[in-house]
């Protein structure tokens, strides 16, 4: 596959993931509610192609997460008539007036908890279509972020994040350690290193990372 049939692939890829989790997540059932998701998620996708900040990845089992930059907003997984919205106490809305008018939901812990080292400390059971666009309302209101501000920013995307935590597995790659843990540029920013490629980013323990010189610890 050559340069030019990366992007479309990558399109192809993105929109099977949404077909995928619309079929499994919803039901013909509750077409009202199913229409509601639809246009929902249409609306979440159009603005993170307009705000390079925007980041929304889609795990067909668990759910979707979105953050802004660096920064954790929530997680919510779809169910046949409802939507189920996740709080960590990283969430950029955790204070945010709008949750008063949300409907509070009891279950305390799930299987998809251990993706969020944190734990989830706030739940809301979204079941209008209203409150879909209170979710789609907040984001466009975020400040746009454009595709230069994006790869020039030092700040490692929490999707970056994310991917280098899952494939170091959680350990300093150099010295196998689990404590005081770093994300580390190994080309450096300042030497032209990107924050914005996995391959670029490894895990380091405090020690291990101090011997580079770099001292931004998460």
């Amino acid at each position: 596959m050559n340069a030019d049939e990366q992007p479309q692939q990558a399109r192809i890829n993105s929109a099977h993931s949404i077909l995928w989790y619309i079929e499994k997540h919803t039901s013909n059932k509750h077409p009202e509610w199913r229409d509601d998701v639809i246009s929902f998620l249409y609306k979440l996708f159009n603005i993170a192609n307009n705000n390079y900040g925007i980041d929304i990845r889609i795990n067909p089992i668990e759910g979707i997460h979105i953050n802004y930059d660096d920064k954790f907003i929530y997680f919510f997984h779809v169910r046949q008539k409802h939507l189920l919205l996740h709080l960590n106490k990283n969430s950029m809305i955790l204070d945010h007036p709008m949750l008063l008018n949300w409907k509070p939901h009891t279950r305390k812990r799930i299987k998809s908890e251990i993706k969020q080292p944190t734990g989830w400390i706030k739940m809301f059971k979204i079941t209008k279509g209203e409150e879909l666009d209170d979710i789609v309302d907040y984001l466009n209101r975020l400040p746009r972020i454009t595709p230069k501000d994006y790869y020039k920013s030092r700040t490692i995307p929490a999707k970056v994040k994310t991917m280098v935590w899952d494939r170091d597995k959680g350990h300093c790659v150099k010295c196998g350690s689990i404590e005081n843990l770093c994300f580390d540029h190994i080309i450096p920013f300042s030497k032209g290193g990107t924050s914005k490629d996995p391959k670029n980013i490894q895990i380091l323990c405090e020690k291990c990372n101090l011997n580079k010189g770099n001292r931004k610890f998460v």
